[in-house]
């Protein structure tokens, strides 16, 4: 029965990541071109930043190692799609979100295995039996990402009328499949959730506590304004723990390093859109830079 659940894994996360798919255009890496600067800060957020302070709280909490291998897998892994709600909420820049978010989940197909196997080593060392090889994740990671992100551009250039009047009912049903992906491993791992869960929430807050306040400060450091500061803090901070569970299900058999990312989705989605909404409001007469950006820059993006 674990066997199965754990196959399931990479199919939703397949499905899943077409549906992200269907909110990309390829204009979201023209951006590139028009504020190199800030993107690259970005990238070097997702791919340097993040991954530093990940380690650094993973070396705080490396006595148990569910939650260092854990923080580390979360901390390699992409970003989100529902970082670009919490984005429109708070009425921060939106089509800069939807760039960012396209670009890691394109250059995760490198970056991933590389901090995933580089964080393993450094807290467990040589021992065989928890390794990542390489070329192994980064032939999985492009089979269930790259290359149903591409399928789902395709979908949104070939049939466009078809995914806009769709897009509440596909960002519906990634949102249900990232649940059910998170639910399996809380069944598969139920009994050391129970065990370690106020070790798991302590961990939880400090790193999205401790993420939330560097990349706010990285943000003034390379002189963002404001709303662009903003929208670099939730894109840093916000991660896809779905792809953290593909690693630790399937890669590594073990589904207890995926509940750190389970138990860390709730308390940063709900701080992040807390602040958001002291945001919009605070901005509420001003007009929503990015608003008539992309379709992910809906209201409907709520149900994500």
């Amino acid at each position: 029965m674990d066997a199965q659940l754990g196959l399931a894994i990479p199919i939703l996360v397949f499905v899943f990541t077409i549906g992200i798919g269907t909110d990309l255009t390829w204009g979201d890496f023209k951006r590139l071109l028009s504020e190199p600067g800030v993107i690259l800060a970005g990238i070097c957020g997702h791919i340097l930043l993040l991954p530093a302070l990940a380690f650094a709280i993973a070396y705080i909490f490396r006595e148990d190692l569910i939650i260092a291998i854990g923080i580390v897998l979360l901390a390699a892994c992409p970003g989100g799609p529902l970082s670009n709600s919490l984005v429109y909420v708070a009425r921060a820049r939106t089509e800069l979100s939807v760039t960012l978010t396209a670009i890691s989940g394109f250059i995760s197909l490198v970056t991933t295995p590389i901090i995933a196997w580089y964080g393993i080593r450094l807290f467990v060392g040589d021992d065989a039996d928890m390794s990542l090889p390489i070329l192994p994740t980064v032939m999985q990671i492009f089979v269930v990402m790259l290359v149903p992100l591409t399928i789902g551009m395709f979908v949104r250039t070939r049939w466009p009328d078809m995914v806009a009047r769709n897009t509440q009912k596909i960002r519906m049903l990634c949102t249900v499949l990232m649940l059910l992906a998170i639910l399996i491993v809380v069944v598969l791992s139920w009994t050391t959730l129970t065990g370690h869960f106020a070790q798991f929430a302590l961990a939880g807050l400090v790193f999205v506590g401790a993420t939330l306040l560097i990349s706010w400060f990285y943000g003034g450091i390379i002189g963002l304004d404001e709303s662009s500061r903003f929208t670099m803090m939730v894109e840093i901070s916000i991660r896809n723990p779905v792809i953290a569970s593909l690693i630790a299900i399937t890669l590594l058999d073990r589904p207890e390093f995926a509940l750190f990312s389970a138990v860390y989705a709730a308390p940063a989605a709900v701080i992040i859109l807390a602040l958001g909404i002291i945001r919009a409001r605070r901005n509420k007469r001003k007009p929503n830079v990015g608003s008539d950006s992309l379709n992910t820059c809906a209201p409907d993006d709520l149900t994500q």
